[in-house]
């Protein structure tokens, strides 16, 4: 079952809604071997009470309901409603009873501390429009042996996946701001240096970074 707060943000919601649909199956073909990288690196297991944040439609959260279990849980956490109404149907469609979906924003987590044992996150930390209020809060409301994992673009130079786009896109509209190194954006999370200091100052420690060559560029990090 959802819930929801009375507004839903108008931000985004419905042309995510739309791609959602039209590229639904392109979509998860694509994002299936980011989605199997992070769960195996997360190491869920039975029992766990787990968070998706960003979920969209329902990954990585219902390949991390079928982790934990019965005995397990996983709540799905995204801005838009429409999208979680898909990752229910699809939840529901996998016979999962240990899946929630919530409505709700990173930067204003509407759960007590101490709640869970794990959170993921597929390429949605670099959107946090302050991903020191979003990390502060999601480690409020992680145990004290609890841990994040979650999966970033790497640097530009590094994907050519999504930079030829990017390039064609500033080739024809040349006075298009750039983003500076502090802003949400794809790769605002591509430096370890900027992830050890949110996350250390969050209250994670022993933050890890590996690059993962997939067919989608991408690093994944680990934070206990």
């Amino acid at each position: 079952m959802s819930s929801k707060p009375e507004a839903e943000p108008s931000w985004g919601s419905q042309y995510r809604l739309i791609a959602s649909e039209k590229w639904k199956a392109k979509s998860a073909a694509m994002g299936q071997p980011v989605t199997d990288a992070l769960v195996d690196y997360a190491k869920p297991s039975l029992g766990m009470q787990v968070l998706d944040l960003a979920s969209g439609t329902g990954e990585p959260a219902i390949s991390l309901a079928v982790r934990v279990g019965a005995q397990g849980h996983v709540t799905a956490l995204d801005l838009s409603a429409d999208l979680l109404e898909i990752a229910e149907k699809r939840a529901r469609t996998r016979g999962l009873d240990n899946f929630t979906a919530r409505q709700a924003d990173a930067h204003a987590l509407p759960f007590p501390d101490n709640s869970f044992d794990l959170a993921a996150c597929r390429f949605g930390v670099m959107f946090f429009a302050d991903p020191a209020v979003s990390f502060a809060n999601l480690r409020k409301a992680l145990r004290a042996t609890g841990r994040m994992a979650f999966a970033c673009w790497r640097e530009p130079r590094e994907n050519p996946w999504m930079m030829t786009p990017l390039q064609a896109v500033y080739r024809h509209v040349p006075k298009l701001p750039q983003p500076g190194p502090e802003d949400p954006g794809p790769f605002s999370f591509a430096s370890q240096q900027r992830v050890n200091r949110i996350l250390n100052e969050a209250g994670f420690t022993a933050v890890v970074m590996e690059p993962c060559d997939l067919s989608l560029d991408l690093a994944i990090a680990l934070a206990p």
